[in-house]
C-alpha cells in the first residue's frame, strides 16, 4: 500500500471513530487533546482576521472624509489623508431654509406674474360689485354682530387669516412685500400702535372682506399667514369678545404668506386653482351669483 493509499483510509478511519464517539461523549473532550497537539498552520494557509481583511480593503480605495453633525474641526485620523469634516446643524438648517426661500421666492414671482397675464379673467369671474358688498353684509353680517360666534380654527397655532378687499394690484404688491403696520388702516382695538390686525377664524377673516366698502375691480382675499410669537391676541373686552383677534406690531415677510384665496360664488377658492382655470377658460362670469342680493342701500 503506498503512502497515498495509506493516508486517505487512515482519514475515514478518524472520521468514522470521532462520529461514533461524538454521540456519547462531549465534543469538547473528544477535540480539547487534539487541539493542544496541533501545530499552527503555516503562514501562507492561515485564515485572514478581520482587521486585516479591513485593512487589506481600505489599501485598495482611496480614503473618504468623515461627515458628521457637530461643530467643524480639521483633524487627521491616523493613516488618513484627508482631513474629518464635521458640520454642524445650524449650518445644515441654515442651507435648508434659504434653499428653501429661494424656491419660495421663485414660486412667488410665477404666481405674480399669473395674476397679471390672467388678471381680466379674475376681474370677470370674482369682482365684486357695490351691490353684492352691501347685500351679503346687510344679510350675513350685520344682524350677528352684537353678539359674534367666531371659533378659532384647529391650526390657528400655526397660521391667521387677513381678509381684505383688494385690487390685482394691491395683491401682487401684498405678494411682494407682505404687510406693514404702517399701511393698516383699521387699529381698532391695539394697544394704542398701529398694527395688522388678523384672525385665528378664516370666517371672521373672510368677513372683514365686506367691511371696507367698495373699490373698482375689487375682489375678496384671504391670507392664511404662519403665525410668530409677536402676533398678539387683542385684549379689548368688547371688540374682542370671541378672543380671535390677534394683532401684528412688526412688519409681516412675504414669505410669511402660506396660501392665498379668493372669494367665489360658493366661498373661499385657493387662487391657484383660479388661476389654473383661467388658463384653461373654465372661468364663468360673476354676474351669474354677485345679483342675488340685489341693491340694499339706496
Amino acid at each position: 500500500m503506498n503512502l497515498l493509499t495509506k493516508a486517505v483510509w487512515t482519514g475515514f478511519a478518524c472520521v468514522f471513530a470521532v462520529t461514533t464517539v461524538q454521540a456519547q461523549v462531549p465534543a469538547g473532550k473528544i477535540l480539547a487533546p487534539a487541539l493542544k497537539t496541533m501545530k499552527p498552520y503555516p503562514k501562507i494557509i492561515r485564515p485572514l482576521m478581520p482587521e486585516k481583511i479591513t485593512r487589506l480593503a481600505s489599501a485598495s480605495v482611496a480614503p473618504a472624509p468623515v461627515i458628521s453633525t457637530g461643530w467643524y474641526y480639521n483633524r487627521r485620523r491616523p493613516g488618513n489623508t484627508l482631513p474629518n469634516l464635521k458640520i454642524s446643524k445650524e449650518h445644515l438648517n441654515r442651507a435648508f431654509l434659504k434653499k428653501q426661500a429661494e424656491k419660495q421666492k421663485k414660486d412667488r414671482l410665477v404666481f405674480v406674474a399669473n395674476i397679471l397675464i390672467h388678471k381680466d379673467a379674475l376681474l370677470r369671474g370674482y369682482h365684486l360689485p357695490e351691490e353684492y358688498l352691501e347685500g351679503f353684509f346687510m344679510k350675513r353680517i350685520f344682524p350677528y354682530q352684537s353678539a359674534p360666534h367666531y371659533t378659532a380654527d384647529e391650526d390657528s397655532d400655526q397660521f391667521l387669516f387677513r381678509g381684505m378687499l383688494l385690487t390685482p394690484e394691491e395683491l401682487i404688491q401684498i405678494l411682494n412685500k407682505g404687510f406693514s403696520p404702517k399701511t393698516s388702516a383699521w387699529n381698532a382695538g391695539t394697544d394704542g400702535r398701529a398694527a395688522v390686525s388678523l384672525s385665528s377664524s378664516i370666517t371672521e377673516a373672510s368677513h372683514y372682506i365686506f367691511q371696507n366698502g367698495s373699490k373698482a375691480n375689487g375682489i375678496g382675499v384671504v391670507f392664511e399667514i404662519r403665525r410668530t410669537p409677536g402676533m398678539q391676541l387683542g385684549t379689548h373686552p368688547l371688540l374682542n369678545k370671541t378672543k380671535t383677534i390677534y394683532y401684528s406690531y412688526e412688519n409681516i415677510a412675504p414669505e410669511a404668506i402660506a396660501n392665498v384665496y379668493i372669494w367665489g360664488e360658493y366661498g373661499l377658492e385657493n387662487l391657484k386653482n383660479v388661476l389654473n382655470n383661467a388658463k384653461t377658460g373654465h372661468i364663468r362670469p360673476h354676474q351669474r351669483w354677485t345679483g342675488q342680493f340685489g341693491r340694499m342701500l339706496f
